[in-house]
């Protein structure tokens, strides 16, 4: 790895750290050294759980769309699958909010359906 990969790198897990202390601080109430150790230890465990694989990290903004897709869905169903009620209580089109509720479903179904592979993969 060269020299400018691993100065990103570091810079990466030192970032890592710094956000998990913050919340840490902020929602926890965890003192502002013990945040700060616990940070470490956290960024450590993500780099030991995820180093060397090329992940896409998502901006908060996606991960609010996904929370709204859910309710979406919820809103949909609750109020007997009526499309255009759904699509003018969350303000977005029709067509949106189909889209938007096969997305859900089809994450559902694929979390019940599981892997063929997961097994073999375990066993490796």
């Amino acid at each position: 790895m060269s020299s400018a990969n691993l100065d990103r790198v570091a810079s990466f897990t030192r970032e890592l750290a710094e956000v998990a202390s913050r919340v840490l601080q902020r929602q926890l109430k965890v003192p502002a050294g013990q945040a700060d150790e616990l940070g470490l230890q956290i960024a450590s465990q993500i780099c030991d759980e995820y180093g060397g694989q090329l992940i896409y990290v998502p901006t908060g903004f996606a991960l609010r769309i996904s929370q709204r897709d859910e309710d979406l869905h919820a809103y949909y169903v609750a109020h007997q699958r009526d499309i255009a009620a759904t699509a003018k209580q969350f303000e977005v089109t029709v067509k949106t909010a189909y889209q938007r509720i096969r997305m859900v479903e089809a994450a559902r179904y694929a979390l019940r359906q599981g892997s063929l592979f997961v097994a073999e993969a375990e066993g490796e």
